[in-house]
């Protein structure tokens, strides 16, 4: 059938193209344009102008970075990097961040975000096999108004630890020292509400915690391992030897 000059193969087809069945690559870009996890229009060629001549990167990175994290609330290292990098280009010298976990900082916002993932993982510990966790239920309303969060989680985390003290001492008495010590430097000082940059720093101080934790998880669980005695090797029977 021979195609229309409207663009269609024929009444009741629209949309397809003398391209054959297969969109055009105009099309093909407008749809990807809109797709859901598709950058910002004109913001990657902005980031790579601003790495290129050590500018700062455009106001607008953070805040729809920010937008990618509560919606998803995935935190991965290739968001971790894009955030550390819009923090630490800031002239602002308080925002800028260890790539490392900083057991000093007394920033408010980067020690709820380090409280946020410790109180995860007493969750974990006192429930390994949950399946819908603090971060899926709580990040995103404790990124932007932690007071409050943390402040009902802290209290929630009760049950948890008398799960722990009776079943695992060990990781109980740690985790609850670990809390204990986050939330004593900012007890009379949880922020009601954060800005952007300090949504930052918390999210970042949350990466560094649970970054910690698991670790520490890990070597919890060498030196158990390391810790049982090798089975001996039978000792062969010498009458069938």
């Amino acid at each position: 059938m021979p195609t229309t000059e409207s663009g269609t193969d024929g009444p009741g087809r629209p949309g397809t193209s003398r391209c054959g069945s297969s969109p055009c690559p105009a099309a093909a870009g407008k749809a990807n344009a809109t797709h859901p996890t598709a950058p910002p229009r004109g913001l990657g060629a902005e980031l790579l102008h601003s790495a290129l001549h050590g500018m700062r990167p455009p106001d607008r990175a953070l805040a729809l970075l920010l937008q990618r994290v509560h919606a998803d609330r995935r935190v991965d290292v290739p968001r971790l990097a894009l955030l550390r990098l819009l923090l630490n280009r800031s002239p602002d010298p308080q925002d800028h961040l260890m790539p490392q976990l900083d057991k000093d900082s007394t920033d408010p916002a980067y020690v709820c975000g380090r409280i946020f993932a410790v109180l995860e993982s007493v969750q974990e510990a006192a429930l390994p096999d949950i399946n819908t966790t603090l971060r899926d239920k709580y990040f995103s309303t404790a990124v932007s108004a932690p007071s409050l969060t943390l402040r009902r989680l802290f209290a929630d985390s009760t049950a948890h630890f008398k799960r722990l003290n009776r079943d695992k001492p060990g990781a109980g008495r740690a985790l609850e020292s670990r809390l204990l010590e986050l939330y004593s430097k900012v007890s009379d000082d949880l922020p009601g509400h954060l800005s952007d940059v300090q949504q930052g720093r918390f999210i970042i101080g949350y990466a560094h915690q649970r970054h910690e934790d698991l670790a520490q998880k890990r070597a919890a669980a060498d030196r158990k391992k390391a810790a049982v005695p090798a089975q001996a090797a039978p000792t062969p029977d010498p009458v069938s030897a």
